[in-house]
């Protein structure tokens, strides 16, 4: 199924501190810590986008062309859902639900670690869009909490690893063997790894 996902509000906070940072790789030269900030933000947008996940609290707006019978959420973990929108026979945005996680009023939400879909809940349906591209309007906030300690430490620990790789290998090829992701990093986040190609 064809979709379009958006960012419409990234984390604010790191899921590292700039002080983990700097012990982690060793730094005292202020001109480094400028750059090494850069490559843990690089580093955790990176870690995010190869397993669907956000680590932070960000919020997303996804977009579909009909209802399917469910609707998978690429962007995990679902911390909560603020509404299903979908153009009318007028072809203006309509409101079918804007609920807190848990409120099964008119949606089921199925979510495990590694997967989240909503439904509609047991003896109901989805409203009929109008036929037009993108006329299925789903916002929700994905991530684990606002605070780094909501973060799982394996996670934190792949994006100090992957910043100070970056840092270490700044050039973009090397006579070196470099691979996509260290090993150590790849191992860190296989448990989180949400990509299913919706």
């Amino acid at each position: 199924m064809r979709y379009n996902l958006t960012c419409i509000t990234d984390s604010i906070e790191e899921p590292v501190t700039k002080s983990d940072l700097l012990t982690h790789v060793r730094v005292t030269e202020e001109d480094d810590e400028k750059i090494l900030l850069l490559y843990a933000k690089a580093a955790r947008r990176h870690l995010e986008k190869t397993c669907g996940i956000s680590m932070m609290l960000s919020t997303w707006s996804l977009y579909l062309d009909y209802f399917p019978s469910f609707i998978e959420i690429p962007r995990l973990p679902l911390n909560s859902l603020s509404s299903i929108k979908y153009r009318d026979t007028s072809s203006t945005w309509s409101t079918y639900v804007g609920v807190a996680l848990g409120d099964n009023s008119k949606v089921q939400i199925i979510d495990s670690d590694n997967y989240c879909e909503i439904r509609p809940a047991y003896g109901t349906s989805w409203p009929s869009p109008t036929p037009i591209p993108e006329c299925v309007w789903i916002t929700y906030v994905a991530g684990y909490g606002s605070s780094q300690n909501d973060v799982p430490a394996d996670l934190r620990l792949a994006v100090l690893m992957l910043a100070s790789h970056y840092f270490e290998n700044r050039e973009a090829s090397s006579q070196l063997d470099l691979r996509p992701l260290p090993f150590g990093v790849e191992s860190l986040i296989s448990p989180y790894n949400c990509q299913r190609g919706m």
